[in-house]
């Protein structure tokens, strides 16, 4: 698996429970997202340092690079979930330095509830939600 350029691997600590079951159990979320391992060129929590080249830094549970040239970009919300939640994916993805001819779609993972109020705005924005308890099966 190779390392997207300017994007540096990062490695969870054991103090967040839900990010690191998240860690250990990405064939799951390969599988919700139809995605063989022939496919996956890497898949792993990146971080990207602000400099002179990108829109500056931001962390990623996990994203998942394919050989389609698509990339999927997975955060992990084991809080309560409002509208801020897709603000602050959106910037992650506004900040992210991909080659131009890169796709990139996000998905959520939740331990919580979507509210009912914001369930077809989660739809429309997330190309997958994927509730935490879908990857204990």
């Amino acid at each position: 698996m190779r390392e997207i350029e300017g994007v540096k691997q990062m490695k969870f600590g054991g103090s967040n429970a839900v990010k690191s079951g998240i860690h250990f159990n990405k064939a799951s979320i390969h599988k919700l997202l139809h995605l063989t391992p022939q496919q996956i060129l890497s898949s792993a929590p990146y971080f990207q340092k602000k400099n002179s080249e990108n829109r500056g830094s931001c962390q990623i549970d996990l994203l998942i690079h394919t050989t389609m040239d698509l990339f999927f970009l997975c955060e992990i919300k084991s809080g309560e979930l409002d509208k801020k939640v897709i603000a602050q994916i959106k910037q992650k993805m506004d900040r992210l330095k991909l080659p131009a001819r890169m796709a990139l779609r996000p998905v959520l993972i939740h331990l919580a509830d979507i509210p009912p109020s914001l369930l077809s705005e989660y739809r429309r924005f997330f190309h997958l939600t994927v509730a935490f308890q879908q990857l204990l099966h």
